[in-house]
């Protein structure tokens, strides 16, 4: 014990012998997962990376030494509870590019990378998949570049009718293969977009780790709100996903190379609103039509990341088809405070831990106006 307390005397002297050496670093030292707050989830990353030759807050190395060690932990320690100002990602420093006004053909940066730490204002851009769409429509925005990209605003609205076909897994299959925004590299954010009306409205591509959403407006989703296939750590933060046939996807697929193991990452999701919604394209024809899936669609190897869940609630009104309602088995890392609002018939079809780590984890309800007023005041604050 009198060890542990004397490594601690040196590595809190040795913190502040940094402070006086060192220039300023960081906004928030220790905010590994970049959500604006040192907490829990900051700490587990460390954890998961102490001992290890690595660099950058996002693994944990809040010195930027190459090393995570313990002078780390003082970092996050020293920063415990702290917040972050939230700003948009537009403030950062870097090269800015303006889209505006109606767009007639995708916003496509694969063939020219965007440089590191740029930033993409589309907050008066519209992309509008009119019914039949052309086919880059049905890929309206492809981001390739960075790291740290920011893509900050823009409405992108499809047409798609209900019923592609009358068949509904031919209706499913067309809309598998739309998405509205697709996004290829690190520490990208999106911020204050609006989407309506595609299969997935965000697919986080390859070399996507450490992906910040936020502020984001979805709704009639019909297929996945996002997809995180690569199974990356990412901050799903103040959204509304109002109406998703499947919430939240991280499951490998074929044919992916190298396969993609999320077993030591963390998805957080907080103070986020998200509703399940009915449609009419249902997979494979499978359970109730209209129907939808389960908020977590996570691989059946295990291999997905694990869970943040904070201060979010969610909404379902019938049965999932082919996955449940349940959280992804022993996936959940962190957990506080989310409700979520069951209006299906009889009582709630699945188990949900109602607390974890002596943490209030879930309540359920059958009170719809707990969705209807977080809803209003969040269009509210976003001016919606």
């Amino acid at each position: 014990m009198r060890f542990i307390f004397n490594l601690l005397i040196v590595l809190f002297v040795s913190f502040s012998l940094i402070l006086l050496t060192s220039p300023a670093s960081a906004i928030l030292p220790g905010d590994a997962n970049g959500d604006g707050l040192v907490d829990g989830p900051d700490y587990v990353i460390w954890l998961n990376h102490y001992n290890q030759s690595a660099t950058g807050a996002a693994n944990g190395d809040f010195d930027n030494s190459g090393k995570v060690d313990g002078l780390d932990y003082v970092l996050w320690l020293n920063s415990y509870g702290k917040i972050e100002p939230k700003t948009s990602c537009l403030s950062r420093p870097g090269p800015m590019v303006t889209v505006s006004g109606n767009q007639t053909v995708r916003y496509d940066t694969r063939g020219n990378p965007l440089a590191a730490d740029t930033k993409i204002d589309a907050r008066t851009a519209v992309w509008t998949a009119n019914w039949p769409v052309q086919d880059s429509f049905n890929y309206p925005i492809l981001l390739a570049g960075g790291p740290n990209l920011c893509f900050s605003g823009g409405l992108i609205q499809g047409s798609y009718p209900d019923q592609i076909s009358t068949d509904p897994n031919t209706t499913w299959e067309y809309m598998h293969g739309t998405t509205a925004i697709k996004s290829n590299g690190k520490n990208a954010a999106i911020e204050n977009t609006r989407i309506d009306n595609y299969g997935d409205a965000i697919d986080l591509s390859v070399n996507s780790e450490n992906f910040i959403i936020k502020s984001v407006y979805l709704s009639t989703i019909r297929d996945d709100c996002v997809q995180n296939d690569w199974l990356y750590s990412g901050l799903i933060e103040d959204s509304l996903f109002d109406g998703c046939y499947s919430a939240f996807s991280a499951r490998t697929y074929s044919g992916q190379s190298p396969p993609a193991d999320g077993t030591d990452n963390i998805w957080t999701i907080k103070n986020s609103l998200i509703r399940l919604q009915a449609t009419w394209g249902v997979y494979k024809n499978r359970g109730l039509i209209p129907g939808h899936d389960g908020f977590f669609k996570w691989d059946s190897l295990g291999i997905s990341p694990r869970l943040a869940l904070h201060d979010n609630i969610f909404r379902v009104d019938q049965e999932a088809n082919n996955v449940g309602l349940e959280l992804p088995q022993g996936k959940l890392a962190n957990c506080s405070n989310n409700t979520l609002v069951w209006l299906g018939s009889g009582p709630f079809p699945a188990t949900l831990p109602e607390i974890f780590n002596g943490q209030p984890c879930f309540t359920i309800t059958n009170d719809k106006s707990v969705w209807d007023k977080a809803v209003s005041d969040w269009k509210s604050r976003h001016s919606y």
